[in-house]
């Protein structure tokens, strides 16, 4: 009978293995006559020799810790000789699984998310990568578990802070042995307070429709259109009007369309705080309202202008006017004054700050002073000057009556 039967080079009886890699397995028999025949995994026959080599191509992980017999037959045998193997195998982890279904988070508070990896050997190591940057210094690995087969279950857990720029980016981990390595990913749901634009066209005081609309981003795309404020340009609150994301003006004569320019402020939320932990987020946008010039209410009470006699006297009106008046021209009981090779008379207009009842609220707005400047006054200059404005819709006229005061 053969003197032994045994695994070629399996000095502790494990045959090492890697998975994914072709595995060899040699089992040989000493002795015997005549020569026995030996076979690994039925069907695996030597010719004539004492010696059989098998090859299991691309071993699979479903071979690990699978026993391996190797069996000699022989005439000089009652029973036949059998010796047994057991395969070890390095393996690649399984596909990582996230804790769940979605990952998501606040823009203000910090991602925390965790990955499982099952079945490496030897135990799997983790990368983390959003939007393709590799974050993982903010991970750690707070569980290793050793499974009754010898592979490990590795936890993996980030915690990280986003922005709204991490929105729908893709979010990786990477488990990671010296087999190889396999990767899960999602796509990440970053919750923030939106951002609001105002969409503010600029209109004619003959537009009868205008509308000012409210574009918050954020997410959710779901919005509560609080309110909206009509400030002027220096911050005064004009009025307060209903929240829709779509603002009508409300209709007003002709004349009084260019009160509705000014700073629309759009408040809304989506149920988000932002970084400063507050839900009501704000955008403005500044419309404005073409129309003829108007004399605004700090001169309407300046009908009566005061002069001395032999002294010289600035008679002057506040105005607002967008666009600009393109000419202003100043005349005395109806003719015209011409300030050309003349020493008598002098006008000058410069920009300013007026004051103006904007839908019932006096506020200050940028308008101009067009001022007329009278020297050695006599008795009979103390008479009507008109000045008469013009920048492409109708001319507007403004009299002033000069007085004589005594000293």
């Amino acid at each position: 009978p053969p003197t032994q039967l045994y695994f070629f080079g399996l000095p502790d009886n494990k045959l090492k293995g890697t998975e994914g890699v072709d595995l060899l397995i040699r089992c040989i028999a000493d002795g015997g006559k005549p020569p026995p025949d030996v076979s690994i995994l039925d069907g695996t026959r030597p010719n004539g020799i004492q010696e059989v080599s098998y090859t299991i191509p691309n071993i699979s992980r479903d071979y690990h810790q699978k026993s391996i017999v190797c069996k000699a037959n022989s005439d000089a045998l009652d029973n036949q000789l059998t010796t047994t193997v057991q395969i070890y195998l390095n393996l690649k982890p399984l596909t990582p699984i996230f804790n769940t279904n979605g990952v998501s988070t606040e823009e203000t508070v910090p991602l925390r998310v965790s990955c499982t990896s099952y079945g490496s050997l030897p135990a799997a190591t983790f990368t983390w990568t959003i939007g393709g940057n590799d974050v993982t210094s903010n991970s750690t690995i707070p569980q290793t578990v050793t499974e009754s087969n010898d592979t490990n279950t590795v936890i993996s857990a980030l915690t990280f802070s986003v922005d709204r720029n991490s929105d729908k980016q893709s979010i990786a981990c990477q488990a990671s042995n010296t087999v190889g390595s396999v990767s899960a990913s999602k796509t990440l749901d970053v919750k923030y307070a939106p951002d609001i634009t105002v969409n503010s066209p600029t209109y004619t005081q003959n537009d009868d429709i205008r509308t000012v609309t409210c574009n918050p981003s954020g997410n959710p795309d779901s919005y509560i259109y609080h309110k909206w404020q009509h400030k002027s340009k220096y911050g005064d609150i004009i009025r307060e009007l209903g929240g829709n994301k779509t603002l009508n003006l409300p209709d007003v004569s002709v004349r009084l369309k260019y009160q509705d320019s000014g700073e629309y402020v759009c408040i809304a939320s989506n149920g988000i705080k932002n970084k400063l932990n507050k839900l009501e987020q704000t955008g403005y946008g500044f419309v404005t309202v073409n129309g003829q010039p108007v004399f605004t209410s700090d001169t309407i009470d300046r009908v009566k202008q005061f002069g001395e006699i032999d002294k010289a006297v600035d008679i002057y009106v506040n105005v607002y006017s967008v666009p600009k008046f393109t000419s202003f021209i100043w005349t005395r009981d109806g003719k015209p004054i011409t300030t050309q090779n003349s020493a008598k008379y002098e006008t000058s207009s410069f920009p300013t700050i007026v004051k103006d009842k904007i839908h019932g609220k006096e506020v200050q707005l940028d308008g101009y002073n067009v001022t007329l400047t009278i020297h050695d006054l006599k008795v009979e200059d103390f008479v009507n000057y008109t000045v008469t404005l013009k920048n492409g819709f109708p001319d507007v006229k403004f009299t002033i009556v000069l007085e004589s005061v005594s000293k």
